[in-house]
C-alpha cells in the first residue's frame, strides 16, 4: 500500500516471503498509508510480517503468530494505532519501533516472542511508542531486554503486565529480564507489575551507558 487506506477484515496472510530479504513478507504500508486492519492475521512469514512507513494505519484484534524478523515494523515517523492484538511465538521480535515513530499499543499481548534484543518489543532510534494495559508473557532474547529493549527511545507504559520473561546472556552489558534501557533511554512506567522474570543482571529492569 503506498498513499492508499486500503480496508481489510478477516484476511489472512500466510508464508509469504518477500526479495531480496529487505521485507516485508506480508504486508507494506508506506508513504501515508493509513487504513484499518480488523481480525487479521499474519502467520510464518519470512523477513517481516507488516512494515509501517511514514503512515499510520489502525490494527484491531490482529494475530502476528510464527512470523521471523520483526513481524511488525513500525518505523519512519508513523502513529500506528495497535488494539487488542496477539503477539505470539514470533523469531526476531514481536514489534520494532523505529525512526520517531510514536505508535498507541492497547491491550496486546506478547507471548512467547523471542530475539536478539527485546523478544516482544525494540524501541529503537526515536522509537517512543505509549503502550497500555499490554501483557509481556514468556519472552525471551539472548542479549538484553528478555521482554522489552530500548535504545535511544523514550516509551511510555502504562498498568502493563511483565511476567516469566528472561535474558539469557550472561555478559557484561547482558541483563534486563523484562526491560533492558540502553543509551539515551528514558522509558517511563506506570503501574506497571513485574513477576518471575530472569537475568544475569536486573532480572525486572536493567539500564546502561546513559
Amino acid at each position: 500500500n503506498y498513499n492508499s487506506n486500503a480496508v481489510l477484515t478477516d484476511c489472512s496472510f500466510i508464508g509469504n516471503k518477500a526479495t531480496y530479504s529487505m521485507g516485508p513478507g506480508g504486508v507494506a504500508n508506506a508513504w501515508r498509508s493509513d487504513g484499518t486492519f480488523t481480525r487479521c492475521r499474519f502467520e510464518e512469514n519470512s523477513d517481516g510480517a507488516m512494515a509501517i512507513g511514514e503512515s499510520s494505519p489502525t490494527l484491531i484484534d490482529c494475530v502476528f503468530e510464527g512470523n521471523q524478523y520483526r513481524a511488525l515494523s513500525i518505523m519512519s515517523y508513523s502513529k500506528a494505532v495497535v488494539v487488542d492484538c496477539k503477539f505470539s511465538e514470533n523469531d526476531g521480535v514481536g514489534m520494532d519501533v523505529s525512526g520517531n515513530s510514536e505508535p498507541m499499543v492497547m491491550n496486546c499481548t506478547f507471548i512467547g516472542n523471542s530475539a536478539e534484543r527485546g523478544g516482544a518489543m525494540y524501541n529503537q532510534f526515536g522509537g517512543n511508542p505509549t503502550a497500555i494495559g499490554c501483557k509481556f508473557f514468556g519472552n525471551t532474547a539472548g542479549y538484553s531486554g528478555g521482554a522489552v529493549n530500548n535504545d535511544w527511545s523514550k516509551p511510555i507504559m502504562i498498568n502493563c503486565i511483565f511476567s516469566g520473561n528472561r535474558t539469557i546472556g550472561t555478559l557484561e552489558w547482558n541483563g534486563g529480564g523484562a526491560i533492558y534501557n540502553d543509551y539515551k533511554s528514558d522509558a517511563v512506567l506506570i503501574n506497571c507489575t513485574f513477576a518471575g522474570n530472569s537475568a544475569s543482571r536486573g532480572n525486572a529492569l536493567a539500564c546502561w551507558s546513559y
